[in-house]
C-alpha cells in the first residue's frame, strides 16, 4: 500500500509509511549490537557501528532501486517522481547512528582521544554515505543533505561542540609542538642539487609546493585537517570559533611565534660565535705584527704556522646558514599555501560569517580570511632574508680582517713566497671560501622571491665595506700590490657568478678602484693633475674616460694619492 498522493506543492516533504516498517527491524537490531550488553557496543570501536550501517545500505539498494522505487512513481501517478526512497532509507539508518553518539555522548566527553575518534569515524562514515548516493544512478534528491551526515546530527549537543573545541586546540597544540622540534623542522622537502661548476646558471626554479619545509607543510596540513573535521558544523558561529580559536591562533600564530623565536635564538648564537672570531682575528693579527718586526717578508708563513686557539664555544654548526634559509622558506610556503587555502568555499563562507558577526572590526570587506595572518608571515620573510644579507657580509668582513690590516703586502714589489702571476693573496682565501659557501647555501635554500634580493643586498655590503677599508688613509699601493688587489678582488667578485653574468655591475667600487690603482703610471700622473685643478670643468669627463662612473672625484683623486707611483 502506498499513500494518498499528496499535492505537488507538498511532494518535496512527503514520509512514506512504509519506510518506518522497513527501517524498524534493522533498528532493533542495531540496538541489539551496539546500543545493549553486547561486546559489539564498544566505546573505542565506533567504526564498528558505521560500517555496519554501511554494509545495511548496499545490501538494500537494490531492492529500493528496483521495487520501491517504482511502485511510488506508479502510485503517484509521478507526483512523487522527486521521492528517492534510498536516499530516506539512508538517512533513517544515518539517524540511528547519530542517536547512538548521542547515548554515548556523556562517557564521551569524559574520554576526549575516544571523542575525537568517534567524530573522525563519522566524517569517513559521511564520505562513504555521499559516495554510496552519487555512484551509479543514484542522486541526492532534494533530502537535506544534514539529513545524510552523522557529524551534523552530532553538532546540535553543545556540550560535544565545547569538548570538541578543546581538544582540537590541544592537539593542534601538540602537533605544532612536535612539527617545530623536529631536527628537520626546516629542511626543505625537494632539494634540486646545485651545478657548481656552470659559470651563470638560472636561480633555481621551484614551484610553492617544492619550497615547503617540513614543519610549514605540517602546520598547514594539520589546517586543513581540523577543517575537514569541523566543516560540517550547522552553526556559522560554531565554525568561525573553531576558526580564530584553532586554526588562527592555535595553529598559525603559534607557528609564526616558533618560527620567530628560532631565528631570534640563531641571531644570538651568531653573534656570540661572531664575536668569538673577532677576539681570534684580535690575537691573530697581534701574533703577526710581533713577527713583522722580526721578519717582515715572512709575515705570511708565520701567520699560516701560529698556533690555533682553542675551540670556540659556539661551534659553526650552531649557526649553520642553511636554518635561516629553512626558516624563510617556510614562512613563504605558508604564505603562498595560505593564499590558496584561503579562496576555497569554506574559507570565504567563513570570512562573509566573522564580517556578519563584528561589521566594525572589519577595515576592508573584500579582504580574505588570512589576509593579516599572510602578511604576518610576509614580512617575518623579508625582515629575515634582510638579516641573512647583514650575516653572510659581517662573517665574511670578520674572515677578511687579517686581509685587510695587511698594509704592507701592497707596498712590496718582491713576489711573496714565489707566487705565481694569478695567485690570490693567502689572507683572501678563507674569506672568499666562507663567502661561497654562504651564497651556495642562498641560491640552493632559499626561496627565489627572496634570494635574488638577498644576493645583491650581500653584494652591496661587501662591495662598501672592502672600499671603505682598501681606500682608507695610510694604505699605499705599487704596481705589484695593485695587479695583486685586483686579482683578489675579481676573485670575490667571480662569487657572484652563479647569480649573474656580470656581478662586477653589483660590485663597482671595487672595480673602479682597481681601475684606478692599475692605470699606466703616465696615464694616472696625467689623471691626477686634471683632478687636482678644482678649475678644471672636465674632471668628471677626464674620469669617466678611464671607466669610473660611481666613485667621486675626490675618492678618485685620493686613490691616485695612494700609488707609490704618484707620489
Amino acid at each position: 500500500m502506498v499513500a494518498e498522493p499528496p499535492l505537488p506543492s507538498q511532494a518535496g516533504e512527503f514520509q512514506w509509511w512504509g519506510m518506518e516498517k522497513l527501517l524498524k527491524p534493522l533498528d532493533i537490531r542495531f540496538k541489539y549490537h551496539f546500543r545493549g550488553t553486547k561486546k559489539t557496543n564498544r566505546l573505542d570501536k565506533p567504526e564498528w557501528f558505521f560500517s555496519y550501517q554501511l554494509s545495511r545500505m548496499k545490501e538494500n539498494s537494490q531492492f529500493l532501486e528496483c521495487v520501491v522505487q517504482p511502485t511510488i512513481a506508479v502510485a503517484s501517478q509521478g507526483v512523487l517522481s522527486k521521492y528517492d526512497a534510498f536516499a530516506e532509507f539512508c538517512s533513517g539508518l544515518v539517524q540511528q547512528c547519530s542517536d547512538k553518539v548521542s547515548g554515548d555522548s556523556t562517557m564521551l566527553l569524559e574520554e576526549g582521544e575516544l571523542l575525537i575518534k568517534t567524530i573522525e569515524e563519522s566524517l569517513s562514515f559521511d564520505s562513504s554515505v555521499t559516495e554510496i548516493m552519487l555512484s551509479s544512478n543514484r542522486r541526492m534528491a532534494e533530502l537535506s543533505s544534514t539529513k545524510l551526515s552523522c557529524v551534523s546530527e552530532i553538532s546540535k549537543n553543545r556540550m560535544m561542540i565545547h569538548r570538541w573545541c578543546q581538544l582540537e586546540v590541544t592537539m593542534a597544540s601538540a602537533e605544532i609542538s612536535r612539527l617545530l622540534l623536529n631536527p628537520n623542522a626546516f629542511e626543505l622537502r625537494h632539494i634540486v642539487p646545485v651545478d657548481e661548476e656552470e659559470e651563470a646558471p638560472d636561480i633555481l626554479a621551484r614551484d610553492g609546493e617544492n619550497w615547503g619545509t617540513l614543519s610549514a607543510q605540517g602546520a598547514v596540513a594539520a589546517l586543513e585537517a581540523v577543517s575537514e573535521r569541523y566543516k560540517r558544523l550547522q552553526s556559522p558561529s560554531e565554525r568561525a570559533r573553531f576558526y580564530k580559536i584553532v586554526q588562527e591562533e592555535t595553529i598559525l600564530q603559534a607557528y609564526l611565534e616558533g618560527l620567530r623565536s628560532r631565528a631570534e635564538r640563531w641571531i644570538k648564537e651568531w653573534e656570540l660565535f661572531s664575536k668569538q672570531r673577532r677576539e681570534e682575528a684580535v690575537r691573530l693579527r697581534q701574533h703577526t705584527s710581533a713577527k713583522l718586526a722580526r721578519d717582515a717578508l715572512d709575515v705570511v708563513a708565520y701567520a699560516a704556522s701560529t698556533e690555533k686557539s682553542s675551540a670556540p664555544e659556539v661551534s659553526a654548526a650552531d649557526v649553520e646558514l642553511r636554518t635561516l634559509a629553512g626558516l624563510i622558506s617556510s614562512a613563504k610556503y605558508c604564505q603562498s599555501a595560505l593564499g590558496e587555502v584561503g579562496d576555497t568555499e569554506h574559507f570565504l563562507d567563513l570570512q562573509n560569517t566573522l564580517i556578519t558577526q563584528n561589521p566594525d572590526s572589519v577595515e576592508d570587506p573584500d579582504a580574505g580570511i588570512f589576509d593579516e595572518i599572510i602578511s604576518d608571515f610576509t614580512k617575518f620573510a623579508i625582515d629575515l632574508a634582510f638579516q641573512v644579507a647583514h650575516v653572510v657580509a659581517t662573517d665574511f668582513q670578520d674572515s677578511a680582517a687579517v686581509y685587510e690590516t695587511q698594509g704592507r703586502m701592497w707596498t712590496s714589489e718582491l713576489k711573496r713566497n714565489q707566487a705565481g702571476p694569478e695567485e690570490l693573496s693567502p689572507e683572501i682565501c678563507e674569506p672568499i671560501t666562507i663567502l661561497r659557501s654562504h651564497l651556495t647555501t642562498v641560491r640552493t635554500y632559499m626561496h627565489p622571491d627572496l634570494a635574488s634580493q638577498v644576493w645583491r643586498e650581500i653584494a652591496e655590503k661587501v662591495d662598501r665595506w672592502l672600499f671603505e677599508k682598501l681606500s682608507k688613509s695610510g694604505m699605499m699601493y705599487s704596481s705589484s700590490g695593485a695587479v695583486q688587489l685586483r686579482q683578489d678582488m675579481e676573485a670575490v667578485t667571480r662569487q657572484f657568478n652563479s647569480f649573474t653574468k656580470r656581478p662586477e655591475n653589483f660590485l663597482k667600487n671595487l672595480k673602479e678602484a682597481c681601475i684606478l690603482l692599475n692605470l699606466e703610471k703616465d696615464r694616472a700622473k696625467k689623471l691626477l693633475q686634471v683632478l687636482n685643478d678644482p678649475r678644471n670643468k672636465e674632471r668628471e669627463e677626464e674620469l669617466q674616460g678611464t671607466g669610473v662612473f660611481l666613485i667621486s672625484v675626490d675618492a678618485a683623486r685620493s686613490l691616485l694619492h695612494q700609488r707609490t707611483d704618484t707620489l
